[in-house]
């Protein structure tokens, strides 16, 4: 079998995926010109396509420092805080190393797709056309992300300083108007793309050259299974042999192009899930805005649609081997009541059962099976319940005394407290060593959060006030 007879037509059943990866400074079917005459107008072309395909990766790394720098400052001004900044980064630097491997990798990749539909065409084989699908994949990434984005930079005027200064470039002005909207809109929009629309894209990238093979796989095991009846002969399972080499050279290039770029998306997407639990748990009902709704929507969408796509076609490939290798088995074990008659073909299965395919990993590290999802979303899960552990436990050391007081004595106000209105026996106070008596709380209370957080003047309407706000 000669793929260089197999010639395709083009690169169909990926919908409008290069263009994406294209416009994100990926061209994977870009092509070098031999021998062609270069006039102004080609050359005019060239560089203009040239120009437009470093304009993202420019911006990426330039976002990457200013992030960095940024949240810094923010982090060393108390504006923001340590466990989400860090995390916020963390995941800006694995987008951007799947970037790089991405684009590292567009020759590997260019040359899988283009042997997958050579090796189509040789098996005759009639694949469902995909362009709809991943084309509504993409659509729907943008819209998702992109909506989000913009209205998260819409409710920054009102809340969540923190935001409002990293994407107004800590330019900020006192009146709102339309520069400022638009410049934290542009710098939104970017980085909704960088954490979002980038693994997303790669992600459907890696999903269809997987489902793909799965398919040539599948194809495959379909003409195993017709050789089990009658018993097959030298011949055809000749053809099966070359075939199953064909695909088993073909499943080594899958894993090579593609493990890195699991790996890094099932890290990503992980931590990212991990970045909107600590959000939702770290910040308390009163930090928490529109802002953090709108930022957390699209990750809680798209980042476990990541996940399950990358795990469940790369995980097809396995079944589809499984399902090769008992067709095999089966008919190996058929032969064997026969043995004087058919050891010639005996043979031949047994040759080709000690090539076994490659498994798909994440980097050698992570099989993927659809097992994987679930130990993700646990670890996730796992971490989610530590950080609320931790956060439990602080909040209850850092309890203020005037707090743990009203909880023991319920029906007494802050006022009643702070003047010593109050003579009853009361229960004592939980986690102190000494329980003081009502009056002489009243005045340590009064001596030390009293004197210091209300004007000595109008006592009366202050009190009213410590009500209110402790």
């Amino acid at each position: 079998m000669n793929l260089k007879e197999c010639n395709p037509t083009g690169h169909n059943g990926y919908g409008i995926l290069w263009i994406f990866l294209a416009v994100l400074g990926i061209d994977v079917m870009e092509r070098k010109s031999k021998g062609k005459i270069q006039t102004k107008t080609t050359l005019s072309v060239k560089y203009a396509k040239k120009l437009l395909s470093s304009i993202f990766p420019l911006i990426l790394h330039l976002m990457q420092i200013y992030a960095i720098g940024s949240w810094y400052i923010l982090i060393e001004q108390k504006l923001a805080k340590l466990e989400v900044m860090v995390s916020f980064v963390v995941v800006n630097l694995f987008s951007t190393a799947l970037w790089h491997d991405v684009y590292r990798k567009k020759a590997l990749i260019r040359d899988l797709v283009n042997k997958c539909q050579k090796i189509e065409i040789c098996f005759h084989k009639n694949v469902k056309n995909m362009n709809f699908i991943i084309n509504i994949c993409l659509a729907l990434t943008v819209i998702i992300s992109t909506i989000s984005a913009l209205l998260c930079s819409f409710y920054m005027s009102t809340y969540s300083i923190e935001y409002k200064i990293y994407y107004s470039f800590f330019w900020l002005l006192r009146n709102e108007n339309f520069i400022c909207l638009l410049i934290r809109s542009v710098i939104t929009v970017i980085t909704s793309i960088i954490l979002l629309q980038l693994p997303a894209v790669v992600a459907i990238l890696s999903s269809a050259i997987y489902y793909k093979f799965s398919n040539l796989l599948g194809s495959l095991a379909e003409d195993v299974e017709e050789l089990r009846y009658p018993a097959p002969e030298d011949k055809e399972l000749l053809d099966v042999m070359k075939r199953y080499n064909l695909l088993y050279q073909l499943a080594l290039e899958v894993e090579k192009a593609l493990s890195s770029s699991s790996f890094l998306l099932l890290c990503s997407q992980g931590l990212n899930l991990s970045v909107v639990l600590v959000v939702f748990i770290v910040l308390d009902s009163n930090s928490f805005s529109s802002v953090h709704t709108w930022e957390c929507i699209p990750r809680l969408i798209l980042d476990p649609l990541i996940i399950v796509a990358i795990v469940l076609c790369g995980s097809r490939i396995s079944s589809q081997i499984q399902r090769i290798r008992t067709n095999l088995q089966l008919i190996h074990n058929a032969l064997n009541y026969e043995i004087e008659n058919n050891w010639k073909t005996l043979e031949h299965v047994k040759n080709i059962m000690k090539a076994d395919f490659p498994q798909m990993t994440a980097l050698g590290v992570l099989t993927i099976k659809p097992v994987l999802i679930l130990s993700t979303f646990g670890s996730v899960l796992t971490y989610g319940l530590l950080v609320l552990t931790k956060v439990n436990s602080n909040s209850t050391k850092n309890q203020r005394p005037l707090e743990i007081y009203r909880q023991a004595t319920p029906g007494i106000s802050y006022s009643q407290i702070l003047t010593g209105q109050v003579t009853e026996h009361v229960a004592p106070i939980p986690n102190s060593a000494a329980s003081p008596s009502t009056e002489n709380f009243g005045e340590i209370f009064r001596s030390h959060y009293f004197c210091t957080l209300f004007v000595p003047s109008d006592v009366n309407n202050n009190l009213k006030v410590a009500d209110h706000f402790l």
